[in-house]
């Protein structure tokens, strides 16, 4: 497990080949309608999605009342860590990092909105660095 939100967990996963995913697990048995229908919208909308700074997705499917999402995994961790992290260390993040950073949230923001997707929980949490700390992605959590 890599990681827990209100209603599921994340979990870091491994094809055949090799090849980690990230798989996001809700219970949907607990949940009210309200609340199903967000899990479900969720997944329609992280599958019609496809822009190099919104995590991708792979596929879904249910298992025993829980859902199951299956999108790309970031090696380099959400930037709230990487921004603790450089805050114990006391190092500052360069100012063309920042702006690289900042251009990539916006072109994703823009990507959603032209769509007509309002994201309802941007922060540092749930913006994804790759392994090199480039902005590879960035989850959508609805629920």
């Amino acid at each position: 497990m890599i990681g827990r939100g209100s209603f599921g967990e994340a979990t870091l996963v491994q094809d055949r080949d090799g090849n980690r995913f990230v798989m996001k697990t809700v219970d949907v048995g607990g949940l009210g309608s309200e609340q199903q229908k967000d899990a479900v919208n969720e997944v329609k909308v992280l599958s019609s999605l496809k822009h190099p700074y919104i995590v991708r997705y792979h596929e879904s499917f249910i298992n025993d009342g829980t859902l199951a999402i299956v999108m790309d995994y970031a090696e380099g961790g959400d930037l709230a860590k990487r921004i603790s992290h450089n805050s114990r260390v006391r190092e500052s993040f360069d100012e063309t990092q920042i702006t690289r950073w900042l251009t990539q949230i916006v072109l994703g923001m823009k990507h959603l909105h032209h769509r007509q997707i309002i994201h309802r929980d941007m922060k540092p949490q749930n913006l994804f660095l790759t392994k090199k700390g480039r902005l590879a992605n960035w989850r959508l959590w609805y629920f």
